[in-house]
């Protein structure tokens, strides 16, 4: 299996484990009125994206 396709796995995994938790503790607002698990699947992606772009 290429690193990649391993990144890109653990990746997954831990965007799941992030939604599980805001399952866990819901909140009534957040930034953006938003809860925290989505922010931090947004800086998850974001920051996928940016090392992936780097990688090339």
């Amino acid at each position: 299996m290429e690193p990649r396709h391993v990144f890109l796995i653990a990746l997954a995994l831990a965007m799941s484990a992030v939604l599980l938790l805001g399952l866990l503790r819901r909140e009534k607002s957040g930034a953006g009125n938003i809860g925290f698990e989505s922010v931090l699947v947004l800086a998850i992606y974001a920051g996928a994206l940016t090392f992936q772009i780097a990688l090339g």
